[in-house]
């Protein structure tokens, strides 16, 4: 599909793990067609934005719950939260402590990011969530069960947040990279 330059204008746009891979690249699409983009990550500093975009970086711990709630209360408007913060750990998922770890930010985060997200979504008049799965979740590896475990729940977390937030304006949707 083909946008126009300001397909997104006078749009505000959250993308959790916005500095770096594929949320890098999803930041930088929303603000090139003309929303405003907040683009959350660990070592924003490091992110390197094309200039002249409408991109503020901001180092925020997606699992940090109370520096989330802060950023959240913090908007007055909010069209589209992408949720593409994530981490796999490889083979030391399969450790407990790894594997609560990508637990917590692959799919914890998500579901805080858009409890304290959606309502600013529909308080501003409705608009979208994006969360990230991955089709690693249909082809289960020996070595990362925390990573397909999370991406596979993302799935269905998504059909409950579609349900949950439908009525009041927020489609939530999910894609697979992969």
């Amino acid at each position: 599909m083909n946008l126009s330059l300001n397909a997104f204008s006078g749009k505000v746009v959250v993308v959790t793990g916005g500095t770096s891979g594929l949320g890098f690249a999803t930041a930088c699409y929303f603000a090139e067609h003309g929303a405003k983009v907040y683009a959350l990550g660990l070592n924003s500093n490091k992110a390197s934005f094309p200039s002249g975009l409408p991109i503020t970086s901001i180092e925020l711990d997606v699992t940090d719950q109370a520096t989330v709630a802060n950023f959240f209360a913090s908007l007055q408007t909010l069209h589209f939260l992408i949720t593409a913060a994530g981490i796999t750990l490889g083979a030391k998922e399969l450790q407990p402590e790894n594997f609560s770890k990508v637990i917590d930010v692959n799919l914890m985060a998500v579901h805080y990011c858009v409890h304290k997200g959606a309502p600013v979504i529909a308080s501003s008049g409705g608009g979208a969530v994006v969360n990230f799965a991955s089709m690693a979740m249909a082809f289960a590896g020996p070595s990362t069960p925390g990573y397909v475990a999370s991406k596979g729940a993302i799935v269905t977390l998504t059909r409950q947040q579609a349900a949950q937030w439908v009525e009041k304006g927020v489609r939530v949707n999910a894609v697979a990279p992969g």
